[in-house]
């Protein structure tokens, strides 16, 4: 669990002395992903602390290969998801390139580079999804279970071609799957990975079927009397301009047995994920959601780059894990797009176990609409970082 916090998420925050202190930049964690070999850029960029000192990374799409005179060079590939697990630094400190140990699959036959998880055969089924793949959704937890052992679960989006067309927006998501590590405590290149479907949106499928990821964020359920249960999060991306929080939960020791699932309906848990109702509009894709604060002042925070393909970063709070959510609230400008109009800022995320005292690290994402302007210019597809000052987790009404 990360070290508790309590902090106002914004643009400018008050430090004790009374003096604006304002958002900056975090270089020293931006040089530890400025790799010239095996892994060299990728996004999504989501955290989960492994329990044991340690944190592993969840990219998505991913180069892995030789960097040349600032470009990709021949040899790279890109692979649809990979992962990087390092120790937890004292006091929010980067780790050193040394220190972080990328993975990705085993090579195929003709040696290049695969992802660290692929779908399988089950998971293919009737192989009507033309090139399915696996995006992180950047949730996961790790699970104890009763004889001390743990377990690393790692929410996954099932994504496909739409058609036969080329292009950077033919894609599209058919529901959800986990990754499931049971020797998590070995070191990341022995992890053996299982795999579970947890959803299936069947090709074809017309307007009216949800379009819902789940595992966007995941926790232990806070105030649960046997401390065995699992909160998840989903997104409900039906209406792709107004995309809404959901969320379900699961026994800790079946988070991967969809059909035990129960679903928040707005009064209660209904066994029916149709009566999944919202409990937050206006979200993203990928975010993230961490209970943070001290005794009687807890807070729940939010955290999203703005809809749609908008240049800020944006922070919610809540009492109470399912809401009330205040409304977004601009905390920082990405740069990037104002200094080319094919640069996109996206995947922002908070890593509250990896923060100085006083600060929350965030991340996020840049990528560019033009493919060969990114794969000719290996510093855009890496992930920035901010550091966000607090003091209380309140918004300005003091909610």
């Amino acid at each position: 669990m990360a070290t508790v916090f309590l902090f106002l998420l914004t643009r400018l925050a008050l430090a004790g002395d009374g003096r604006a202190e304002a958002v900056e930049p975090a270089p020293a964690w931006r040089a530890v992903f400025e790799t010239s070999e095996g892994w060299t850029g990728g996004d999504c960029a989501g955290t989960t602390a492994l329990g044991d000192g340690r944190v592993v990374w969840l990219f998505g799409d991913s180069w892995v290969g030789p960097v040349r005179e600032g470009k990709h060079a021949d040899g790279s590939v890109m692979v649809n998801n990979a992962i990087a697990v390092h120790r937890i630094g004292a006091d929010g400190a980067a780790p050193g390139k040394a220190e972080i140990e990328f993975c990705w699959g085993r090579a195929d036959k003709d040696g290049k580079a695969t992802a660290w998880v692929a779908p399988d055969e089950a998971a293919r089924g009737d192989g009507r999804d033309k090139n399915l793949r696996y995006w992180p959704t950047g949730g996961g937890l790790v699970v104890e279970g009763a004889d001390g052992g743990r377990r690393l679960y790692v929410f996954l989006m099932r994504i496909r071609d739409k058609d036969e067309a080329d292009g950077v927006w033919n894609f599209e998501g058919c529901g959800s799957a986990v990754a499931i590590v049971e020797n998590v405590k070995e070191a990341a290149r022995e992890w053996r990975v299982g795999q579970r479907t947890l959803t299936r949106i069947a090709a074809g499928s017309g307007a009216s079927v949800r379009r819902i990821s789940w595992g966007v964020a995941a926790m232990m359920e806070d105030g649960d009397a046997d401390g065995r249960r699992v909160l998840i999060y989903g997104v409900d991306s039906t209406d792709g301009l107004n995309k809404k929080l959901l969320a379900a939960r699961a026994r800790a020791e079946a988070v991967e047995q969809f059909r035990e699932w129960r679903f928040w309906d707005g009064r209660g848990w209904s066994r029916s994920e149709k009566d999944a109702a919202a409990i937050a509009d206006n979200v993203m894709d990928e975010l993230t959601i961490h209970r943070v604060g001290g005794a009687g002042e807890a807070r729940y925070v939010m955290i999203y780059s703005k809809p749609i393909l908008d240049d800020h970063i944006v922070a919610r709070t809540a009492a109470t894990a399912m809401g009330p959510w205040t409304e977004p609230r601009e905390i920082y400008q990405c740069p990037e797009p104002g200094s080319d109009k094919r640069l996109m800022a996206y995947s922002a995320k908070a890593h509250p176990e990896l923060s100085r005292p006083g600060r929350l690290l965030i991340s996020y994402c840049v990528n560019s609409t033009d493919f060969f302007h990114m794969a000719g210019d290996a510093s855009i597809y890496r992930p920035r970082f901010i550091e966000a000052p607090f003091a209380t987790l309140r918004d300005p009404a003091g909610r």
